[in-house]
């Protein structure tokens, strides 16, 4: 059992150019680990099977970097990778990864972690490519980074833990629209230099500070440029309604 660390087993390949060997994780138990039960940065060919997670403070499994791994056998993770045209649907999901992936759809699915409150959906250096019909309870909510062309749209997302929806780096044609989401935490956030989105007809509120103190904005554009934010309706948050920090070209409009 790997207990009570930052992260329980991180996996990092310094020089991306150049290939590491299989490194393979499997048949270990992974409890309260405050980040991540397992990071894997740059490490191409891993192989992740058979391992438990118990209360990971943010993800049991975060990717970066490169995508090409086998993550299987490991319960309520559903990992998809290096792919395009495909529909990931269903439920009974704890996390769902998607690691360059293209022109797909993930839709229809429900995810309630509990009182872990821990993981939700990461969309990593992927494009075009729509979540639609997402019911998410307990969560992380739905993590975009990098890529382009995401689209969120009809779904409700409840009690996460660090903020409903976010953008991070992602650039061009992400549309986030027809959303419900209440959290501890921001209710949609574009930021790290995400480039062109539109954020359109959402209902954001009662979100607050996943601390218990401090505030939480309903909308956060921070870092980015060129965001739309329109016709949304933005309601008692404990913070700003919809707030622009360090941001340019942001249209804020019939709100």
């Amino acid at each position: 059992t790997i207990y009570s660390n930052t992260t329980g087993i991180a996996v990092l390949q310094t020089d991306p150019t150049v290939k590491p060997l299989m490194n393979q994780i499997y048949d270990t138990t992974f409890d309260q680990n405050s980040l991540y039960g397992i990071s894997l940065t740059n490490a191409k060919d891993s192989i992740v099977q058979l391992n438990s997670f118990f209360q990971s403070g943010q993800y049991d499994i975060w990717v970066t970097g490169e995508c090409d791994n086998t993550i299987s056998g490991t319960g309520g993770i559903q990992y998809v990778h290096d792919t395009s045209g495909i529909t990931v649907i269903g439920s009974g999901n704890d996390e769902v990864i998607l690691c360059n992936v293209h022109n797909s759809v993930v839709r229809d699915m429900t995810i309630d972690n509990g009182t872990d409150r821990n993981n939700g959906i990461l969309i990593i250096d992927s494009s075009e490519t729509t979540v639609q019909g997402i019911t998410m309870d307990d969560s992380r909510g739905i993590l975009v980074v990098g890529g382009s062309s995401i689209t969120v749209t009809n779904s409700t997302i409840t009690d996460s833990a660090a903020g409903a929806i976010a953008y991070e780096g992602s650039t061009d044609g992400a549309v986030i629209s027809n959303n419900v989401r209440t959290s501890a935490g921001y209710g949609i956030a574009i930021r790290g230099l995400s480039h062109g989105a539109d954020v359109i007809s959402n209902t954001v509120g009662a979100n607050r500070s996943s601390t218990g103190g401090g505030n939480a904005d309903g909308i956060l554009v921070k870092d980015s440029d060129n965001v739309a934010v329109r016709d949304n309706w933005v309601r008692r948050n404990t913070g700003e309604g919809i707030a622009v920090e360090s941001a340019s070209g942001t249209a804020v409009s019939n709100n």
